[in-house]
C-alpha cells in the first residue's frame, strides 16, 4: 500500500487547479473547513475522521475514522454554476469508482449507489457576494472500509466499496485519479460540456420506473420519465409531468 501523505503531495504538485492541499486526521466537516479557510483561491481539505460530516438537507454523515475518504475542494471565483459542479463531480466520482464494479449508478441528484445502497455522496455549498456567487466548495465522502452490517441505521442503506469488489482498494489513489479526472473536466469544461452532461445522465438509475420524490416536506409518487441538460428531473405523477430542479429521490 502506497503511503497517503506521498500521494497527497504528488496530486498537489501535479495538479493544475489547486494550489494546496490540507491533510487532517481529524476535523468537523471538510466543507466547514473549507469556508472558514482565508487567503487562498483553490485548494483541497482532506481528513481521516469528521466529527460533523453533514450531506444534502442538514443531514448527517456518518464519519468514522480509517473507513471512508473524505475531502472538499474550494474553488474562488468558479467558472462552472452550481447545476455543472453537481453533474461534472459526481460523473467523476462514478467514474472512478467503477473501475472498481461496473454496476454502480447515480441516485439523482448526487448519490452513488449499488443496489439500491449508497456508497458514496456529493455536497456542494456556494458563498456569494451579493447575488454573485465567488466560492464554489465541493465534497465528496466515499464509503471505504466501514462494516455497515454493525450499524443498525444504515445497514440497508449504506454499502462499502470493500463489500462490492475484490481489487485492492488504495484511498490515496482513490483520491487522486477523483481530483485528476476532475480537474480535465473542469478546465476543459466549455469544450467537454455536452459529452459531460450526456455521461452523466447515462448514469442516473430508475429512469422509467416508479420512485419515492421529496419535494422539502412533501413526498411525491410517481415515474421518474428522464433527467434533463441542465441537471433538472422530470416526474410523472397524476398524469401529469412535473419538473423539479431541487429535492431528492428517496
Amino acid at each position: 500500500m502506497k503511503p497517503f501523505s506521498n500521494i497527497i503531495e504528488t496530486a498537489a504538485n501535479s495538479s493544475l487547479l489547486f494550489n494546496k492541499i490540507f491533510y487532517y486526521k481529524t476535523i468537523s466537516s471538510t466543507n466547514d473547513k473549507c469556508f472558514s479557510t482565508g487567503g487562498l483561491k483553490n485548494f483541497i481539505v482532506i481528513a481521516d475522521k469528521q466529527t460533523a460530516g453533514k450531506g444534502r438537507f442538514n443531514k448527517k454523515w456518518i464519519s468514522p475514522a480509517s473507513g471512508s475518504l473524505y475531502f472538499s475542494a474550494y474553488i474562488y471565483r468558479p467558472v462552472i454554476d452550481y447545476n455543472d459542479a453537481v453533474m461534472l463531480t459526481s460523473l467523476a466520482v462514478v467514474q472512478v469508482l467503477r473501475r472498481y464494479n461496473r454496476e454502480i449508478r447515480l441516485k439523482w441528484p448526487n448519490d452513488i449507489i449499488i443496489k439500491s445502497k449508497k456508497v458514496s455522496g456529493v455536497l456542494i455549498e456556494q458563498s456569494f457576494e451579493g447575488i454573485e456567487p465567488i466560492s464554489l466548495v465541493i465534497g465528496v465522502g466515499i464509503n471505504l472500509f466501514t462494516d455497515f452490517s454493525k450499524i443498525a441505521s444504515l445497514k440497508d442503506k449504506a454499502l462499502s466499496l470493500k463489500d462490492i469488489t475484490e481489487k485492492e482498494i488504495e484511498a490515496g489513489i482513490i483520491f487522486r485519479d477523483i481530483v485528476e479526472l476532475f480537474e480535465k473536466y473542469y478546465i476543459h469544461f466549455t469544450k467537454l460540456k455536452k459529452k459531460i452532461i450526456k455521461d452523466w445522465k447515462k448514469c442516473i438509475s430508475g429512469i422509467n420506473k416508479e420512485v419515492r420524490f421529496r419535494m422539502k416536506d412533501r413526498i411525491i409518487k410517481g415515474r421518474l420519465i428522464r433527467v434533463n441538460n441542465d441537471g433538472s428531473v422530470v416526474i410523472r405523477s397524476a398524469k401529469r409531468e412535473m419538473t423539479y430542479h431541487f429535492g431528492e429521490i428517496v
